[in-house]
C-alpha cells in the first residue's frame, strides 16, 4: 500500500493555495470558520496522500460522514468558467470531497497502470457512464445537477478504489475495517444528541429521531446498516478463532452498539435491509440460525410491545399520515405524469423535486422520490434508466460469481494489525452481494442512490473483494 513520496502531490497544495488566495480575492466565497477549516482539511488530505496513500483512504472514510454536517459551505465556481450561463454555481463539501477523492484515484492510476480496461465491470461501468450523462449533456438545466453528477460518478471511483487499491484478502478485511473506523464520528455525535436531546423530527410523525451528521435519520439508518453488516460479517468470519477473543468481543461490541442507533434512527428500510442481511448469513452459517430464530422473535415481540416501534411500522399504511404507502403512490403518478412529456433523456440530473413541484403547483409537501427508478426516469430518461439497470445487473452478477469463484478460500490465516485471524473467507465474500440486494430491493420503495455512503461504501468493498484472493486462485490454476 505504500506510495514513494512524488513531488505531484506538493504540486497540487501550491495550486491549491493559489486557487483558495483566488476565491478570497475575487469574493468567489464568504469568508467563515467553516471555509478556512475545509481549506485545511483538503491540504491535510493532500500532504498525507504524499507521505502514503493509505493514510488518505483512512483519513477519508473517518470525516466522510463529517462532510454532511458541514453542508453549510458553499463554494461558488460558476465565475471560474466564464462560458457558463450559471455564474451562482457552487459545491457542496461532500461534492467537493467525491472529487478530490477522484482527482488523487486518477493519478494513481495513471501512475500504476493497472489495466483497468481489462477488469471486471468495466465495459458494463463506461456504457453505465455514457448513457446516464447522455441526459446530463442534453438537459437544458444541466448545471443544477452537476452536484450530483460528481458524487455518482464518484461511486465508480469508490470500485477502482477497492478494486486497484485494495486488491488482496488482507486488504478486504482492511477494507470492511475503514467501513466500521468510518462510524466513530457519527456514533460520538449520536451519543451526544441523546445527551442534549437534539432529536430530528419531522412531518407529523413526531418521533425523536436521531440524525447524527447526516441530512436526515434515514441517511444515518441507511449508513448505520451498512456498517452493521459489515461488523456481522467480520465477527462470523472471526467466530471460530479461539485464539482472538478480543477481536470478538470488540466486533461484538461494535455491532451491537450500531444495531442500537440503527433502532434509533426509525428508518424502516434499513431495519428491513439489516434484518435481510441476517437471514442471508444464516442460510450460509447453520450455527447460527437458531440464534437468528430467537433474535428475529425478540426484535418482534419488541415491535409489538413498545408503541414507539409499532406505530413506526403501521403508520406507513396509514393514509392520512405523511410519507406513506399513499403519499408515495401519489408521488409516483405525478412523476409518471411528467416522464411521459419527457421520456428519452428526462429533464436532467436533480431535476426530480423541481419536475414534480410544477406538476402539482405548490412548493410544500412530500417531493422526495422514494425509488430509483421514478428517480432515473424523470432525470434521465429511458436511455438513463437502462443505464442504471446494467450498473446494478452487473454489480450483482459479479458480487454472486466473486462468491462462486473463491468458494475455496474457506478459512485463511491473515495478518492483521500484528494478529494472524483465521478467517471464514466466504462470509465476508457475501457482504457485497447483500449489499447490492438490499439496494436492489429497496430502489422499489426507496432512492438509494442518493444515500451517499450507501454507494460509495458498497461499490467499494464490491471492488476490493472481486481481487481479493486472486493471485491464490491464479497460483492454484498453475498448480493445476
Amino acid at each position: 500500500m505504500r506510495v514513494k513520496k512524488n513531488k505531484r502531490y506538493l504540486y497540487l497544495m501550491v495550486l491549491g493555495a493559489l486557487f483558495v488566495f483566488f476565491l478570497t480575492v475575487f469574493d468567489a466565497t464568504t469568508p467563515s470558520l467553516y471555509f478556512y477549516l475545509s481549506v485545511g482539511l483538503f491540504f491535510i488530505l493532500l500532504f498525507l496522500v504524499y507521505l502514503n496513500f493509505f493514510y488518505l483512504i483512512l483519513i477519508a472514510f473517518v470525516i466522510l460522514p463529517l462532510t454532511f454536517k458541514l453542508s453549510q459551505l458553499q463554494l461558488a465556481v460558476g465565475f471560474l468558467l466564464f462560458f457558463l450561463d450559471n455564474k451562482t454555481l457552487s459545491f457542496d463539501l461532500y461534492t467537493l470531497f467525491y472529487f478530490f477523492l477522484m482527482v488523487v484515484i486518477f493519478i494513481e492510476i495513471l501512475v500504476r497502470k493497472p489495466k483497468i480496461h481489462q477488469k471486471p465491470l468495466f465495459w458494463i461501468i463506461l456504457a453505465a457512464i455514457f448513457l446516464n450523462l447522455l441526459s446530463f449533456v442534453t438537459s437544458v438545466n444541466r448545471l443544477e445537477g452537476i452536484n450530483e453528477v460528481i458524487i455518482f460518478l464518484g461511486s465508480f471511483g469508490a470500485y477502482y478504489l477497492g478494486l486497484v487499491f485494495f486488491n488482496s484478502k488482507k486488504k478486504y478485511v482492511q477494507a470492511l475495517s475503514l467501513v466500521l473506523m468510518s462510524s466513530i464520528i457519527p456514533i460520538l455525535t449520536g451519543v451526544f444528541q441523546i445527551i442534549t436531546g437534539s432529536f430530528f423530527y419531522s412531518g407529523d410523525v413526531g418521533l425523536p429521531r436521531i440524525r447524527s451528521t447526516f441530512f436526515q435519520p434515514n441517511n444515518f439508518g441507511m449508513f448505520l446498516m451498512i456498517v452493521s453488516i459489515c461488523a456481522l460479517g467480520l465477527l462470523l468470519a472471526v467466530l471460530k478463532d479461539q485464539k482472538n477473543k478480543k477481536v470478538t468481543v470488540i466486533l461484538s461490541i461494535s455491532l451491537l452498539i450500531s444495531v442500537i442507533f440503527l433502532l434509533l434512527t426509525f428508518n424502516r428500510s434499513s431495519w428491513i435491509n439489516f434484518a435481510l442481511a441476517v437471514g442471508v448469513f444464516s442460510l450460509i452459517k447453520k450455527e447460527i440460525r437458531k440464534y437468528t430464530i430467537f433474535g428475529g422473535l425478540m426484535i418482534v415481540a419488541i415491535i409489538f410491545l413498545f408503541d414507539i416501534f409499532r406505530n413506526r411500522i403501521f403508520e406507513l399504511f396509514d393514509p392520512y399520515m405523511y410519507d406513506t404507502i399513499y403519499v408515495r403512490a401519489e408521488i409516483w403518478d405525478k412523476a409518471l405524469f411528467a416522464f411521459k412529456k419527457k421520456p428519452l433523456l428526462g429533464y436532467g440530473f436533480g431535476m426530480f423535486e423541481e419536475v414534480i413541484r410544477s406538476v402539482q403547483g405548490y412548493e410544500e409537501g412530500l417531493v422526495h422520490s422514494h425509488s430509483d427508478h421514478f428517480q432515473v426516469l424523470i432525470e434521465r430518461g429511458i436511455v438513463g434508466w437502462i443505464g442504471y439497470l446494467l450498473m446494478m445487473i452487473g454489480a450483482l452478477y459479479y458480487s454472486y460469481k466473486g462468491i462462486i469463484k473463491k468458494a475455496s478460500l474457506r478459512f485463511k490465516k491473515i495478518k492483521f494489525f500484528n494478529r494472524t485471524l483465521n478467517l471464514d473467507f466466504k462470509i465476508l465474500t457475501v457482504i457485497p452481494l447483500i449489499l447490492f440486494i438490499n439496494m436492489s430491493l429497496a430502489s422499489f420503495v426507496e432512492a438509494p442512490q442518493v444515500q451517499y455512503t450507501f454507494q460509495f461504501f458498497s461499490w467499494f468493498l464490491l471492488g476490493s473483494c472481486l481481487n481479493a484472493g486472486e493471485k491464490e486462485l491464479i497460483n492454484k490454476k498453475e498448480q493445476l
